[in-house]
């Protein structure tokens, strides 16, 4: 990538390539936020169970939904 170059990702901290000499921004959202985005998207996807919100919120908060766990995400970004 040419100088000065941006990546956007979704990836957890500790799948992106550590650089001393770049700059990383984190941009955190609210958990509620993120759940209900999340919950509206889970469901409009084709192939998974139909989940209602309770059930959904409580995988959610355990980590157990399909990607990357959320809080596990927040902990290896400010760890980094």
């Amino acid at each position: 990538m040419r100088r000065p170059g941006a990546l956007r990702s979704h990836l957890p901290m500790n799948r992106i390539p550590y650089n001393s000499q770049a700059k990383y921004i984190c941009v955190i959202r609210n958990p509620k936020d993120v759940c209900v985005s999340y919950y509206i998207f889970y469901n409009t996807w084709g192939g998974v169970r139909r989940l209602n919100f309770d059930q959904f919120f409580e995988l959610f908060i355990q980590g157990r939904l399909p990607f990357n766990d959320y809080f596990e995400c927040l902990r290896l970004t400010w760890e980094r």
